[in-house]
């Protein structure tokens, strides 16, 4: 993960500041990144900096198995709870990460620092990551409205997950019907 780094020791020029407000009316956050090193935020709750290729490459890497062994990784993504969520609604909740009550199977994990929200999606099943950066944020309005496009792009690609998952499914239906007719005509 070439492009990743903790705030304390980000020596990188290229940055994308966080503003507060709105496309119109906006202003910055001042001393990022090294307020997000600071003691009132720190690394686990969001002195990470990364990109989206980046946490492309750490979905990848941490659900094939290369990151936590098979059943480090079985414990992490089985739900142990159900909880609600402020913003995130109803979800399941295992060591760490969100996902799915129903279909699709999903594991994700939102992050909020200021005027900074993102969310991390993953589709196991088609191996897909969804990843939102976002860099404003209107705290004026709450973080409900501040994660609502957030929201909106999981509701979407859920959607078109359970519809990609439809249609291998009656693909791989539609093959093997005409694997047996082929089968029988011999």
């Amino acid at each position: 993960m070439p492009h990743s780094s903790t705030a304390n020791v980000f020596e990188g020029k290229n940055f994308a500041s966080a503003y507060l407000g709105n496309g119109k009316s906006f202003q910055v956050v001042p001393d990022m990144p090294k307020r997000l090193a600071g003691k009132d935020i720190g690394t686990p709750a969001g002195g990470i900096l990364s990109t989206i290729d980046d946490l492309h490459q750490w979905n990848s890497a941490l659900y094939s198995g290369k990151i936590l062994k098979p059943e480090t990784l079985k414990q992490f993504s089985s739900k142990s709870a159900e909880r609600h969520h402020a913003i995130l609604g109803k979800m399941g909740y295992g060591y760490g990460i969100m996902m799915n009550i129903g279909k699709p199977e999903c594991y994700f994990h939102s992050g909020y620092v200021k005027g900074s929200p993102s969310l991390n999606i993953y589709y196991p099943q088609t191996k897909t990551s969804v990843i939102i950066l976002s860099n404003i944020a209107n705290e004026e309005k709450g973080k409900s409205s501040t994660f609502r496009p957030h929201m909106e792009v999981k509701k979407i690609t859920d959607h078109l997950e359970n519809t990609l998952l439809q249609l291998k499914s009656k693909h791989s239906l539609s093959l093997y019907s005409n694997r047996e007719a082929e089968s029988e005509q011999q």
